[in-house]
């Protein structure tokens, strides 16, 4: 049975994050990590090229030699693994399984939040505190969208969590309310 691309990116991330942990590595191997992925942003096809047969095992690894020539030896190690197991098509979802894990370790919260209008810094700021408060982080990264729609207040979205303060929620509640007699 082949696994999906998010429960090998899943896999490989905890054990590349055991291993960082372990070294106290963890932060280091993040920011090689977002390095290597935006190589993989420039070329959008290098994951399926270093996997597929189209190019000589050579030049394939010649290829992943120039990408892991400044590496930290932890990932040069673990992008030659990733090369042998023919598992470099998955290092975007590796990498955001390992930011996942690197969040989540380090208290960090990346909370989308939508807004009928634009927040001010102090709103903001506040909101980050609320947040920190509500959902125990030491880190709120807040993702605002002005949605002109939902009238006032907020909509708040934080892993499986929707919290809907929005106007037009309430209204939509009276509105079932009145119509239910």
């Amino acid at each position: 049975m082949k696994l999906s691309n998010l429960e090998v990116g899943q896999r490989y991330a905890r054990a590349l994050f055991e291993v960082a942990s372990k070294n106290k590595q963890q932060e280091d191997i993040l920011q090689e990590l977002v390095g290597i992925s935006q190589v993989y942003q420039e070329i959008p096809n290098l994951g399926v090229v270093l996997t597929s047969n189209e190019l000589a095992l050579s030049d394939k690894q010649a290829i992943l030699d120039l990408i892991k020539k400044n590496a930290s030896s932890l990932m040069q190690n673990f992008l030659q693994m990733l090369f042998d197991y023919r598992r470099l098509e998955d290092f975007t979802a590796i990498m955001h399984a390992y930011t996942v894990l690197y969040d989540k370790k380090s208290g960090v919260g990346h909370v989308k939040v939508q807004t009928a209008l634009a927040l001010s810094n102090e709103q903001q700021q506040a909101l980050k505190q609320a947040l920190k408060k509500r959902f125990n982080l030491q880190q709120v990264s807040l993702q605002i969208q002005v949605v002109p729609e939902i009238l006032g207040g907020l909509i708040i979205q934080f892993n499986n969590v929707i919290i809907d303060g929005s106007v037009q929620k309430k209204l939509q509640q009276i509105s079932r309310v009145l119509l239910q007699d």
